[in-house]
């Protein structure tokens, strides 16, 4: 079990690139990371795993320059926080969907909060909250 002492300091963010090998590297480091903390890795990746395809598919989905940003902190002892934010094309609908749409749906099932906003100029941000095992 991890205790207070050995869980680690601050946020951590990281950088990607919109392509489909960015969505299982984010899974790996935030799930690495978390486990740290004490949350349900298999939760976290998954909905981060949903948050970066989203932006892949749909914020770039006319262009392949730009960045994902991946924010994980703690808000409260026993609380996580993960953002995922990118600089595309920004939340809008897709008329030619490219799957069934069911991706925020279960990020917000593996949530305690889900907030989704559009980014100005242009993007979006998933902001998650799941919780925290009080250490023993």
């Amino acid at each position: 079990m991890t205790t207070e002492a050995s869980r680690p300091a601050g946020p951590v963010e990281f950088r990607l690139p919109p392509e489909p090998a960015s969505v299982s590297r984010a899974r790996h480091e935030v799930k690495d990371f978390v486990e740290a903390l004490g949350a349900d890795a298999a939760d976290v990746g998954l909905a981060v795993t949903e948050a970066v395809s989203n932006a892949v598919v749909h914020g770039f989905r006319d262009r392949r320059d730009g960045t994902i940003l991946i924010r994980v902190e703690t808000l409260v002892p026993d609380t996580l926080a993960v953002t995922v934010c990118d600089d595309g094309r920004g939340i809008s609908p897709n008329l030619r969907r490219d799957g069934l749409g069911l991706g925020l749906a279960m990020i917000g099932r593996l949530t305690t909060d889900l907030e989704i906003t559009a980014q100005r100029p242009h993007g979006t941000r998933v902001h998650m909250r799941f919780p925290l095992v009080r250490p023993t």
